[in-house]
C-alpha cells in the first residue's frame, strides 16, 4: 500500500477522534455527505480524466486510490 493511502488512513482515524472528543464536551460535529459530493463531481472527474490521459489516470489513482467511479 501506498504511503499517501496509509497517511489518509491514519488523518482519518485521528479526525474520528478528534470529534469523539469534541462531541463529549457538549460541541456538535457535523459531517458532510460524502455521497451528494461525489455525484455532483462526476462530470469533473470525467473531463479531468479524458484532458490528462489513461496513464497519467492510473497513476494518479494509484497513489490516490479509485477516483470518480
Amino acid at each position: 500500500m501506498h504511503s499517501a493511502l496509509l497517511q489518509r488512513d491514519d488523518i482519518e482515524q485521528v479526525n474520528a477522534s478528534g470529534a469523539d472528543e469534541l462531541a463529549s464536551r457538549g460541541i456538535t460535529v457535523n459531517t458532510a455527505d460524502i455521497d451528494s459530493f461525489r455525484a455532483k463531481l462526476g462530470s469533473f472527474y470525467v473531463r479531468w480524466r479524458e484532458k490528462a490521459g489513461a496513464a497519467t489516470w492510473r497513476l494518479l489513482e494509484s497513489y490516490a486510490g479509485e477516483i470518480g467511479r
